[in-house]
């Protein structure tokens, strides 16, 4: 995709996936995600966890649309001349490292970094957009079920 100056991690939860990016530089961190952003892969905001490593959440499918067009960008900024002219251009070639790209992602736990909360010796992962807060779930969670 681009130069190594940041890695790429990813936590899988289902229809959702946290993204970490990892490097010595803030600005890198704040540039590859910028970058994500702005491909569609997501609207959320970016969480830090360290000085060094940040997250944010996208889908799997948002994911590997924005890698592709990541991918696709570079391409065509570098050697646009070479695939002018050939049928499907440029796009076979960007599907392919992008495929490549989403295989070599480092898979990691939850612990890795999501933001978790300790309740009775349980941790329990903040996951976008799924919190019960209803009477009866903090009722069960008090007495233990």
């Amino acid at each position: 995709m681009e130069k190594k100056k940041t890695t790429l991690s990813i936590n899988i939860n289902g229809n959702h996936v946290a993204i970490f990016i990892e490097s010595p530089e803030k600005i890198d961190i704040e540039e590859r995600y910028y970058s994500f952003w702005n491909h569609g892969a997501t609207n959320g905001s970016l969480h830090w966890v360290y000085p060094y490593r940040a997250y944010f959440w996208s889908e799997p499918f948002l994911l590997k649309q924005a890698i592709i067009r990541i991918v696709l960008f570079q391409i065509l900024n570098k050697y646009n001349y070479k695939y002018k002219g050939r049928k499907y251009g440029v796009m076979p070639l960007a599907r392919k490292i992008a495929d490549r790209t989403m295989r070599n992602i480092k898979r990691v736990p939850a612990k890795y970094g999501i933001k978790t909360r300790k309740y009775n010796d349980i941790y329990y992962c903040h996951y976008l957009g799924e919190a019960d807060c209803t009477l009866e779930t903090i009722q069960r969670q008090e007495i233990g079920d």
